[in-house]
């Protein structure tokens, strides 16, 4: 029964070992283990799959000339710091070049700090494991300069769009505005005090549901762009026109693109333009009448 029972322990050691050696090689990491005593560092588990030698990184004035100098400040402190107590956990991210030559990986280190009484003396065990995490970082960095300039790009197109002589709104298929300029535009307008998130017929109009001769609706249907002429209560007169958009990868509708045009000055001119002919036809008859007497 003992022998059975040594031997499954034994077993289920080596699995536990397996798996550990392929977690590590997953994450290229690799223990190590800080005598405080001499000052030396030993590299177990996974440093042999590193560039790094043992003698060429064995003590703290080593093992410093090896990362960023960017770095070097944050971790001789870290370290330094976690000596001086009694217990305590490192957690550091910094760059190393294994080789010295100038090209640098990220790696996360994470240790801890234990003092335990051996002899009736106290006696302190600082050990540890680092992760090779240069792809994530990298992966971070790249996601963090896209984001900066997706912000740009959107400021940029911001600053166009509210210098626009129109005024443009995206509202999705089911009437939440996703961006407008129209405020930016045409901040006397009384009407579509479109917001971004929400939905356009409740900003806009304070209504709870969508207007029955909604030009947005009208364009859904007719697949086309659809017009309409509204007159304000402050007597400003606006078209609104709706050209629907369709996603290219699935083929579904997405939305639509709202252009606001303020055509109170256009409709003035028309009307002046109307009763200048009226007036120019009116003395036609009178002059004909006149010399046919």
């Amino acid at each position: 029964m003992c022998v059975r029972w040594d031997t499954s322990l034994r077993n289920e050691l080596q699995r536990k070992s397996k798996v550990l050696n392929i977690s590590m090689d997953a994450f290229k990491a690799f223990t190590w283990y800080y005598d405080t005593y001499s000052e030396k560092f030993v590299f177990g588990d996974g440093f042999d799959k590193t560039s790094g030698e043992q003698s060429d990184m064995n003590n703290s004035i080593k093992l410093l000339r090896k990362i960023h100098p960017e770095d070097r400040h944050l971790v001789s402190t870290a370290v330094k710091s976690l000596l001086l107590e009694d217990k305590g956990e490192l957690f550091l991210e910094f760059r190393f070049d294994f080789l010295e030559q100038g090209v640098y990986e990220w790696w996360e280190c994470r240790g801890i700090m234990e003092t335990k009484m051996v002899n009736n003396q106290p006696y302190k065990y600082f050990y540890g494991m680092d992760f090779n995490i240069d792809r994530h970082k990298k992966n971070q960095q790249t996601l963090l300069r896209n984001k900066i300039d997706l912000a740009e790009l959107n400021r940029q197109n911001q600053l166009i769009l509210n210098n626009a002589i129109s005024g443009l709104a995206y509202i999705s298929s089911d009437f939440t505005v996703q961006w407008e300029n129209v405020n930016a535009c045409f901040p006397d307008l009384v009407f579509a005090r479109y917001e971004q998130g929400k939905l356009c017929y409740q900003t806009a109009y304070g209504r709870n549901t969508p207007c029955e001769n909604c030009v947005m609706k009208r364009a859904f249907s007719s697949k086309q762009t659809e017009s309409v002429v509204l007159k304000l209560e402050n007597g400003k007169i606006v078209e609104l026109f709706a050209t629907p958009v369709w996603d290219k990868v699935s083929g579904e509708l997405d939305g639509a693109v709202m252009r606001v045009d303020d055509i109170t000055d256009r409709e003035y001119m028309i009307r002046e333009l109307q009763r200048a002919k009226q007036q120019a036809e009116k003395s036609d008859k009178l002059k004909s009448a006149f010399l046919a007497i």
